[in-house]
């Protein structure tokens, strides 16, 4: 059977997989926000950023998942608790993971109002802004670059970029597929 990219850790790299789709698309649809942000009405920039807090979300729980569950686990572990066992590996500085921290409880509360929309969760979403995305995006950035960090450092991970933020307007389209 051939390998198929998207379900291979090693398949790091402008090729890589679902979960650095997910971050292309919230990234691409945080650039289209920003141009439109002043034409749109709040509710389609509040429904946009939505939409964006979803897909980082996602991102981070397939990036985490991928890297931090085992094949025994009947199912992938929450997001919170996927970046509790990412820290508890990872060589972060205590000053960067207490703020990175505090960034991602604020973003859980919202991430989870996003996943599970209804007329409970309106008050909460309309308080989300165009500047907390802004920063929601920041953290994502940010867990992804110690997680590459991560396993450049343990696995030799031989990862085409220093920043996941250097690849992120790299066309998918002209990527190789492994089929």
């Amino acid at each position: 059977m051939p390998k198929i990219a998207y379900y291979y850790r090693e398949s790091w790299g402008v090729g890589t997989n679902l979960q650095l789709h997910a971050l292309r698309q919230a990234w691409r649809l945080w650039e289209e926000l920003r141009s439109k942000k002043d034409a749109l009405g709040l509710s389609r920039m509040r429904e946009r950023c939505v939409v964006i807090v979803d897909l980082l979300g996602l991102s981070l729980s397939q990036l985490l998942g991928q890297n931090l569950s085992s094949s025994s686990e009947w199912r992938v572990p929450f997001l919170k608790d996927l970046w509790g066992r990412f820290k508890d590996v990872a060589r972060i500085p205590n000053k960067c993971q207490t703020e990175i921290d505090k960034k991602f409880q604020d973003f859980m509360a919202f991430y989870d109002d996003c996943r599970h929309f209804g007329i409970s969760k309106h008050e909460k979403i309309n308080k989300l802004t165009a500047e907390a995305t802004a920063g929601y995006i920041e953290l994502a950035l940010d867990i992804w670059d110690a997680v590459c960090d991560h396993f450049r450092a343990d696995d030799n991970a031989a990862l085409e970029f220093h920043s996941v933020r250097e690849i992120l307007d790299a066309s998918e389209d002209e990527e190789d597929e492994a089929e």
